[in-house]
């Protein structure tokens, strides 16, 4: 039978606002999130080494994610994979800002970020 979520989790900050309706903090659910995600041009994020692959598809704008020494540039349409155990950073480009969704696997949680602060 299918199941409707429906509790939205918002995190909004100062340059972007996180939307979870799948995951730890909305469901409860620890093997997926899903959330969209918006960013302000010229948003960064600290580096991090998450416990979690995650699938980002933008929707629109530029996300631009460093991961081992390499950048990429993530445009509407596109879809980029980040594996778990990787050094990675997530930007939105300093021209435009980041609409997108984001599946983690397993769910994503701050813990399970790594983040360098």
């Amino acid at each position: 039978m299918p199941e409707l979520f429906k509790n939205l989790v918002r995190f909004p900050q100062d340059d972007i606002e996180i939307m979870e309706t799948v995951g730890a903090a909305s469901s409860g659910q620890r093997e997926i999130s899903i959330a969209s995600i918006r960013c302000k041009a010229g948003w960064s994020e600290e580096p991090q080494t998450p416990d979690f692959d995650e699938y980002s598809h933008v929707l629109e704008g530029i996300l631009i994610v460093f991961a081992e020494g390499k950048k990429y540039e993530v445009h509407p349409g596109e879809t980029i994979l980040t594996r778990k155990g990787e050094r990675i950073q997530y930007s939105a480009s300093k021209e435009v800002g980041v609409f997108y969704l984001s599946i983690c696997l397993p769910a994503f949680t701050m813990e399970a970020t790594h983040r360098e602060y």
